[in-house]
């Protein structure tokens, strides 16, 4: 069940990247930084904001994007559609319920269909296989087996780390950083870019 604690953990650090973002942000502000770059503080004010009123994690990303680049992240990109889809196949998991399907035609006989989000993970060449047929009756694993894949685990780790560097490279440089004082950026990519490495 590597993958399954993949796909959850994942998710799991990109919520504890994006707020700890915010909170460093207020930190920076409050110690001495308030003439950095405005999108910094806009950045600090909003994200508490999304979090009070209880935002998806996608909300955050896509404000977080949009406030420190000035231009919100692709949605059609491979970042953002892997992301988005990491952040909804952990949903699945966490508030699981039967979602495979077994049905049955003269064509194909017997055989069971799988969630949509399982059908795009097999696109992508990362799921495992079904089971052999029994008596010309596909026994289909469940989907959740069929998803407990390395492959699936290396693509959530991935997929973390993709969304988490979009980010990092979205933060403005402060060009006049207070003396003695590390800029936003600087501290953010010493905390995050060493955790987020690709896999392989």
């Amino acid at each position: 069940m590597d993958a399954v604690v993949s796909i959850i953990m994942s998710v799991a650090a990109l919520e504890a990247f994006i707020n700890e973002a915010s909170e460093l942000a207020d930190q920076h502000l409050a110690l001495g930084e308030a003439q950095g770059p405005t999108s910094v503080s806009e950045f600090a004010s909003v994200s508490k904001l999304v979090e009070d009123h209880q935002g998806q994690v996608q909300l955050k990303y896509l404000l977080a994007s949009k406030l420190l680049a000035g231009r919100m992240i692709d949605k059609g990109s491979s970042t953002y559609q892997n992301f988005d889809m990491l952040i909804r196949l952990r949903n699945e998991l966490i508030h699981y319920k039967p979602a495979d399907r077994f049905v049955f035609s003269e064509e194909t006989g017997h055989r069971v269909e799988h969630p949509n989000i399982v059908k795009k993970l097999r696109s992508k060449g990362i799921t495992g296989i079904q089971s052999d047929p029994v008596d010309g009756v596909s026994m289909a694993a469940s989907w959740v087996y069929i998803i407990t894949t390395k492959a699936a685990a290396r693509w959530a780790c991935n997929t973390a780390g993709d969304i988490v560097w979009h980010i990092l490279n979205s933060i403005p440089e402060n060009k006049e950083p207070p003396p003695h004082m590390m800029g936003f950026k600087e501290k953010m990519e010493s905390f995050y870019r060493r955790a987020f490495t690709h896999v392989t």
